[in-house]
């Protein structure tokens, strides 16, 4: 895991409520990014890709908080 990740934790009710800065890890390798207007694929590397509505169909299912989201309110900007 790369640093300022605590846990994975299971699919929120709605992927919507996640802080931004979640990880949203994939099957292949990859993940989403969560950002303030949806989720940007691999947007953790240095060569981010497209931003979604929610992550796509290769998503595990679980999420990566970030660190520092419990320092966070009201979802951040």
């Amino acid at each position: 895991m790369n640093e300022g990740y605590q846990r994975v934790i299971r699919a929120l009710r709605r992927i919507e409520d996640a802080p931004l800065g979640t990880r949203a890890p994939a099957f292949n390798g990859g993940a989403w990014l969560k950002v303030a207007n949806g989720w940007r694929w691999n947007g953790h590397t240095h060569f981010p890709g497209d931003i979604f509505p929610r992550p796509m169909g290769g998503w595990t299912g679980e999420l990566i908080r970030p660190a520092d989201a419990s320092a966070r309110s009201g979802g951040g900007t």
